[in-house]
């Protein structure tokens, strides 16, 4: 599978249950090798799992704001 546009950020979350703190990278990454072997990799990790299950999103809050950026991005925001 082609990669057309890579922007990896940081989510860091601490184990002591401080919210995560994202750090966003402001440009897309230029196509190299690296990159498309990072996703063989996850593709090829993700696949040989036993008993992949379905994701789910917590409740939006200050240490789980996805959910509501994600509904935010479809809305239009």
């Amino acid at each position: 599978m082609p990669i057309r546009h890579c922007i990896v950020h940081l989510i860091d979350k601490k184990p002591d249950g401080t919210p995560a703190v994202l750090q966003a990278r402001d440009s897309e990454l230029s196509e190299s090798v690296a990159i498309e072997n990072m996703l063989a990799d996850l593709n090829e990790s993700y696949n040989a799992k036993q008993g992949k299950a379905w994701g789910f999103f917590h409740a939006e809050s200050g240490a789980h704001p996805f959910s509501g950026w994600l509904k935010q991005y479809f809305e239009g925001g």
